[in-house]
């Protein structure tokens, strides 16, 4: 974030080329191996003007550098933390004067440690020589084969929620999936026609070429925020043993997973974390498609650490209402922004106010033993402590909903979008029925689904406001139309196949309601309905 705010001097003033000094001497600090702060550093002493970022970006950057700063003020931070917040402070009050912390600091001075780091002032005047920072020496990963050290992580984890084709139970199923990372450098073929780019490799699918549409957004954010990729870099993604990514059903779903696993792979750091969301080229994050599926289907996943995008935001109450506070107590979830919080938050050991947060957060979680989660956050001090976090931190979704949870003051009702959602999932076992007619089912079989569908159906009863009652009826009518059909096939059983019309009117009903009621669903829910 520094070095993409210090991009943004003009380099005209002495004091313009010494913060940008500054900006690359603390990033450098934070990472001796920072390649953007040498490129940077040696810019600045050819006297060159750095290409201005983006404003969103540079925006964006600023808000998670004084955040930043808020801790590192703090008692929490110790005496290390402190300096490094004055130096930071230093070069926020040029960079962002605007802000209303920058006049205060500007009028009172420089207050950072620079003596024998950074030269005075004077030595950045036009008529000196420009001073860069000192630059460590850091001796690549593996000396004897060069080129490789630009790839600063071969291997990392993650998990995230994807349709698979499970092989060991030949089904498909909508499940959180650990993708393995494998980072190399490919060796280069004399007579290649492929382009030398940096790439995403996707191990189990039946149709890696379609994946193009899902990577080629993740690339560009990725550049945009390291900088060079290695045009020989691939990133091979490894769903795990049996399962096959089915590119059909999750369109881009992948990218945010394939975007943290991307970034370890160029800078190094270690993910720790489930992520879910849709990575844009300008590092924007959003939404996947059927995203409140996804969602509960996290349920039966890992646990741990959940980075969600912002947006994720207005769907978290509902799962309160579904009487499920443990899955904030299973995940801690956080919110994300854009690219740069979301490699940020889901690394492993996090820094600044988030890292207080999750200390405190862990703590809380240790000492539940085995009482039930809504009786736990109801006690009064552990409720007090979960309000403390969500204040000091607002992106820690799970300590703000626990909070919810143990002030009493969860929603019961769940909006129109999440209750089509949850119907959808609940009539699922009948769409194989509806969608191909099979003269040979029989009626337990179809016994069977209108079981499966109901006792889905009746638990959501209870969470269905006054006023889609009328709504949901449509489920309810659904239904009935199937178990009709299962009494037509039983009571015709001895008929001459050759003649089943009541069977087939029936089915002609049942496919033409189905087939409507999952357009209304798809229309309420905002989701493309699936054609498989």
């Amino acid at each position: 974030h520094i070095l993409l705010i210090s991009k943004t001097l003009k380099l005209e003033s002495n004091i313009e080329r010494r913060t940008a000094a500054q900006g690359i001497a603390v990033a450098l600090a934070l990472d001796p191996s920072n390649r953007e702060a040498r490129d940077l550093s040696a810019q600045l002493v050819e006297e060159k003007t750095p290409v201005a970022p983006e404003t969103e970006e540079v925006e964006s950057a600023k808000s998670s550098v004084w955040k930043t700063l808020a801790w590192l003020e703090s008692s929490e931070s110790g005496l290390d933390g402190q300096k490094l917040g004055e130096c930071l402070t230093d070069v926020m009050a040029v960079t962002d004067p605007s802000n209303p912390r920058s006049k205060p600091h500007l009028e009172s001075g420089s207050s950072g440690e620079w003596d024998g780091w950074i030269p005075a002032l004077a030595s950045y005047d036009k008529s000196e020589k420009v001073t860069p920072p000192e630059i460590p020496q850091v001796e690549p990963s593996d000396p004897s084969e060069g080129k490789k050290s630009e790839l600063l992580r071969n291997e990392a984890v993650v998990s995230t929620p994807l349709w698979t084709f499970d092989k060991d139970i030949n089904k498909t199923a909508l499940k959180s999936v650990k993708i393995s990372m494998k980072a190399f450098l490919k060796e280069e073929e004399e007579f290649s026609e492929e382009p030398k780019e940096f790439r995403f490799i996707v191990e189990g699918t039946e149709d890696p070429d379609s994946l193009k549409s899902a990577c080629r957004p993740v690339v560009n954010a990725l550049k945009k925020m390291n900088g060079r990729l290695p045009p020989d870099g691939r990133v091979s993604l490894i769903l795990g043993k049996g399962n096959d990514y089915l590119v059909h059903r999750n369109r881009l779903s992948i990218s945010a997973a394939a975007a943290v696993l991307g970034d370890a792979a160029i800078s190094g750091r270690e993910p720790d974390a489930t992520v879910m969301g849709v990575v844009g080229e300008d590092g924007s994050l959003k939404l996947p498609t059927y995203a409140w599926d996804r969602l509960r289907a996290l349920s039966d996943g890992p646990g741990g650490r959940l980075v969600l995008p912002r947006a994720a935001e207005a769907l978290l109450p509902s799962i309160l209402a579904m009487e499920d506070p443990a899955f904030f107590m299973k995940y801690e979830v956080i919110l994300a922004d854009n690219l740069n919080e979301l490699v940020e938050f889901s690394a492993k050991g996090s820094n600044g106010p988030l890292a207080d947060a999750a200390t405190r957060f862990a703590e809380i979680r240790s000492k539940m033993g085995t009482m039930p989660v809504a009786q736990y956050v109801a006690n009064r001090f552990v409720r007090q402590r979960l309000s403390e976090i969500a204040q000091a931190c607002p992106d820690h979704l799970s300590a703000r909903m626990l909070s919810i949870q143990g002030a009493g003051e969860r929603p019961t009702r769940l909006p129109r979008n999440i209750l089509a959602a949850e119907i959808r999932r609940a009539i699922e076992p009948m769409s194989d029925v509806a969608r191909d007619w099979d003269q040979s089912i029989d009626a337990t079989k179809l016994e069977e689904v209108f079981e499966g569908c109901r006792k889905r159906l009746d638990p959501l009863e209870r969470y269905v406001d006054t006023r889609e009652r009328e709504f949901f009826g449509e489920a309810r009518a659904l239904l009935t139309t199937v178990r009709t059909l299962a009494r037509v096939k039983r009571t015709r059983s001895d008929y001459d196949e050759s003649n089943p019309h009541p069977a087939a009117q029936v089915y002609d009903t049942l496919r033409s309601q189905h087939n409507k009621f999952r357009a209304e669903l798809s229309e309420i829910t905002g989701d493309e309905e699936r054609k498989d």
